[in-house]
């Protein structure tokens, strides 16, 4: 048996040494072209390697998470004011880092109103969507579990309407805007004594909610210790309607003031009853307060109530114009302290950045604590020595003819 093989051109094992001189040429030079080709992509890879090595990477994109207490009443005016924040960095287009312009993304979890959820919320946004800082929630009890996981994720953390002072104690990462519960106890006992010169008052709280019981106790100590007597101090449980009991107490000792440091539900009933009563005295409330919706309530008229913002700030504070006529293009209505304290927490965390040159979580933190004189629209704020509390003013609110009529704005005390 015989086999056959196709049949080879000659020289065909003999390499290119067996072609003819001029082939040979060009393809020698062919073959140098090919591989200074692929040295010069080798050496422009390597190169593009070592300046992304070098050079700080800077997101296009900065996704900034939000926390929503969808459960209560703030919830609604809080995401206007977060969306008409990130919209008026998009309408400069985008946020300045460098001589670069980044798209802000806002991403938003519902906490639910429980702490609970609230746990789950905060983690989802640290550990899933990778956020760089995170603005809320608004209610203490909800800031408590955000802010130590944040806290212990060393992100930042800034709550807009958070007065307890358990928020930012002992923490890096957290800064609140709204000022703290002492800070309004003070400036109630100044407006009793200084103002309405009355040196007894009478407290009446809820001993089940904790932050109708911690305004009452640091009230309490501020009146006293600046030459005030509490005259009755009384108390009732979440859920209760009748507080003739405890009015009935009070009239009896005749104070010049009643402090209610409780919300719009309960101090609707619990003025009606007093002035039913023959208590005299003039109400006075602090920030959970939302006066706008106690104008209607005859009882409450001359009542005074601190707040963090009212739309009469703006005839000395331009950034308060600018936000209330974008606010009324946006939503068709004027905004509330809500979505003020919000709209404060956005520009405090663009600002930090801006100055920092940098987004990432541990540049944000260092540069919001050494921020001054950060023009908001709710007054001047400054974080540098204040561990996270904001030095600024305060404002008294009076409920004057249905109206809410700013009284004063009461700056900051110096700095210490």
């Amino acid at each position: 048996m015989t086999t056959t093989s196709e049949a080879r051109p000659a020289g065909a094992h003999q390499g290119v040494a067996a072609l003819p001189k001029a082939r040979r040429s060009v393809l020698l030079q062919h073959r140098r072209w090919r591989t200074g080709v692929v040295l010069i992509l080798c050496l422009g890879l390597v190169v593009g390697l070592i300046r992304c090595s070098r050079q700080p990477h800077e997101p296009s994109e900065i996704r900034i998470g939000m926390l929503a207490d969808f459960g209560v009443l703030e919830s609604q005016p809080t995401v206007k004011g977060a969306r008409l924040a990130v919209k008026v960095i998009h309408d400069a287009g985008g946020l300045a880092i460098g001589g670069h312009r980044h798209r802000v993304e806002l991403i938003i979890e519902d906490t639910r109103n429980t702490p609970e959820d609230t746990s789950r919320a905060v983690l989802r946004l640290i550990n899933q969507e990778n956020v760089v800082a995170i603005v809320g929630p608004q209610v203490s009890r909800n800031v408590f579990p955000a802010s130590r996981a944040a806290e212990n994720a060393r992100i930042p953390l800034i709550s807009p309407g958070s007065t307890n002072p358990r928020t930012t104690a002992g923490k890096d990462f957290v800064f609140r805007v709204a000022f703290t519960d002492s800070l309004q106890c003070e400036v109630l006992a100044r407006l009793v004594l200084e103002q309405l010169r009355t040196p007894t008052a009478a407290v009446l709280y809820d001993v089940a909610g904790a932050y109708s019981r911690d305004l009452a106790t640091m009230f309490k100590q501020a009146f006293e210790a600046a030459g005030g007597q509490v005259v009755a101090f009384e108390s009732y449980t979440t859920g209760d309607q009748d507080f003739s009991r405890q009015l009935t107490r009070i009239g009896k000792r005749m104070p010049g003031m009643l402090f209610l440091p409780n919300l719009n539900t309960d101090v609707i009933p619990q003025a009606r009853q007093a002035r039913r009563l023959g208590i005299a005295g003039t109400l006075v409330g602090g920030d959970g307060w939302i006066p706008e919706r106690l104008t209607e309530h005859p009882e409450l008229e001359g009542a005074f109530a601190v707040q963090h913002w009212h739309p009469d700030v703006a005839d000395t504070n331009p950034e308060a114009r600018a936000f209330i006529a974008a606010y009324r293009q946006a939503y068709a209505e004027d905004p509330s302290s809500f979505p003020a304290l919000t709209y404060d927490a956005f520009g405090l965390l663009f600002q930090a950045i801006r100055r920092a040159g940098r987004a990432d979580p541990e540049s944000i933190r260092h540069a919001l604590s050494r921020l001054e004189d950060y023009p908001g629209v709710t007054g001047t704020i400054t974080y540098r020595g204040t561990g996270g509390d904001p030095q600024k003013p305060a404002l008294i609110v009076q409920l004057k003819g249905g109206k809410v009529v700013l009284h004063k704005l009461v700056g900051p005390e110096p700095k210490r």
